[in-house]
């Protein structure tokens, strides 16, 4: 009996790596340069790198806010991974009828 081993896709992760990250960015040449599909067990641990390279990166400010290119603040990644990949919520604060999203 073969075993198959479980695999990640990586196309979402160089999807947004190409789209978000600079184009001098170690870490987007790293992520772009990356197999298609790798097994879980690769992926887990180049996506530990990737996290560690990202943080260096903000800290030295060559990642700017895809939002406001401003400087990330490494306190707001999660905010930022949060509001890419969730729907915008309407706001309580003004009606349905006015709430232009």
């Amino acid at each position: 009996m073969v075993e198959t081993q479980a695999e990640a896709s990586m196309v979402k992760l160089k999807k947004l790596a190409e789209q978000l990250l600079p184009s001098n960015s170690t870490l987007r040449f790293l992520i772009l340069s990356e197999p298609d599909n790798l097994s879980t067990e690769a992926a887990r641990a180049k996506v530990d790198v990737y996290v560690k390279l990202l943080y260096e990166e903000i800290k030295r400010g060559l990642i700017k806010c895809p939002i406001c290119s401003g400087i990330i603040r490494p306190h707001r990644i999660s905010a930022l991974i949060g509001r890419a990949s969730r729907p915008r919520k309407k706001s309580p604060l003004v009606p349905a009828a006015e709430n232009p999203t």
